[in-house]
């Protein structure tokens, strides 16, 4: 035991991580209580105030500047907060914890699963209007199933992959801020109208962060489920999907990735404000998310967890090695 508590205090950022992961797994933060609430309140208030006037390119520099306010706000908080708190591992740990959001969502998507599995078409939209910036009034049943998938996949992409990894990299300051990152281009989105313009700063901001760990880790996340030709579907759609300006090429490679390995049709069209966001279908061939949409669900869901579960028994493996190897 204090073998193991001594490999604790030499490597404080591989514990602080797998107990972060841990207990937003088991114990998720109330999202009604989250950072991410006022990160959404906070970044709603810029939009309302200063995205509703001007040209194309007032409203993009007016993005740019709010977003540099906003974090410079939002940090100016953290660290007032840490100089006061203790400024160690165990509190960019915490950070973390804050910072991950995707359990939430799943507990959610479980529950719209039920809903759907029921044929209960009100209640499944009701609770993905809860973390989905997009109109789901009009979304039938398989509509509501397919975006369900695809905002599932988002936030574990972007609520728990890229937090975590940032953490690795430099530290729990990084991963709150990227979050808020996040729910800013949540409601920014460039694909409504009335933040077309000035939600390009957020975008570019989100999309680049994301480029290395996408083209990286979403083919390791691919062997975590039979994800076969998740490659081609990309070559096949990319030229649309480009054309189309409604999305990222990162959210490309992973809806592909997902298509292929819960074997359904991804993507397509979109509502925001009564707009019609056109995009390509992935895998259209497949019926498998129509005839069952309950299974599909349940696939992405389990696929999520055996990946966390592989980074968990990664990083117990790690600390075990290194107290075998000094034992040694």
């Amino acid at each position: 035991m204090d073998k193991l508590l001594e490999f604790i205090y030499l490597y404080p950022e591989l514990v602080g991580l797998t107990l972060a992961i841990i207990a937003e797994w088991l114990m998720p933060f109330p999202a009604k209580y989250s950072p991410a609430s006022f990160f959404r309140l906070l970044a709603d208030g810029f939009a309302k105030k200063l995205a509703t006037s001007g040209s194309e390119k007032q409203q993009t520099l007016s993005g740019w500047l709010s977003l540099i306010t906003y974090l410079f706000l939002l940090l100016a908080i953290l660290f007032a907060l840490l100089f006061v708190a203790e400024n160690d591992v165990w509190t960019h740990a915490l950070l973390l914890y804050l910072s991950l959001g995707y359990q939430p969502v799943a507990n959610r998507t479980l529950a719209i699963n039920q809903c759907v599995d029921h044929n209960q078409k009100s209640a499944a939209k009701s609770l993905l209007a809860q973390h989905c910036p997009y109109d789901v009034n009009r979304l039938s049943l398989f509509g509501v199933n397919k975006l369900s998938i695809e905002m599932a996949s988002i936030y574990f992409v972007s609520a728990w992959l890229m937090p975590a990894l940032l953490f690795i990299v430099f530290n729990g300051v990084a991963a709150f801020a990227y979050r808020a990152v996040f729910e800013a281009y949540l409601c920014w989105l460039p694909q409504s109208p009335t933040t077309r313009y000035y939600g390009k700063g957020v975008t570019a901001v989100k999309n680049t962060i994301e480029i290395l760990p996408t083209y990286f880790f979403a083919p390791i996340y691919s062997v975590f489920s039979s994800s076969p030709g998740w490659s081609r579907l990309i070559r096949n759609t990319k030229v649309k999907w480009q054309e189309s300006k409604a999305s990222n090429n990162n959210l490309l490679v992973w809806l592909s990735i997902v298509a292929a390995g819960c074997k359904s049709e991804m993507a397509g069209p979109l509502m925001i404000s009564d707009r019609k966001i056109v995009r390509p279908r992935i895998n259209s061939q497949s019926d498998k998310t129509l005839s069952q949409p309950n299974k599909t669900m349940i696939h992405l869901l389990n696929w999520n967890n055996r990946f966390r579960f592989t980074v968990v028994l990664f990083n117990m493996a790690i600390l075990f090695a290194l107290i075998f190897t000094s034992k040694g």
